[in-house]
């Protein structure tokens, strides 16, 4: 994660990424509502095929993951 950032940084000609968590949970708390949006499609009928790789209990965990991200000391 340091290496991608250190060249996302480079890359984007910025010293560094300030509140790095912040993104970090915001990304997770994201791919849970495109999982749970998926998992919708779905139910209904409408969901491409990315729908048989994902359950209910994955939001879960990845919305799980963005709070301790969130809720980490600063590191």
């Amino acid at each position: 994660m340091d290496k991608y950032i250190e060249t996302y940084c480079c890359l984007t000609n910025i010293s560094e990424l300030p509140y790095r968590r912040f993104y970090l949970g915001f990304a997770q708390f994201r791919n849970a509502a495109m999982v749970q949006g998926i998992l919708k499609r779905a139910a209904i009928g409408t969901a491409t095929g990315r729908a048989a790789i994902h359950r209910q209990e994955r939001v879960m965990e990845i919305a799980a993951l963005a709070r301790a991200t969130l809720q980490s000391p600063e590191g």
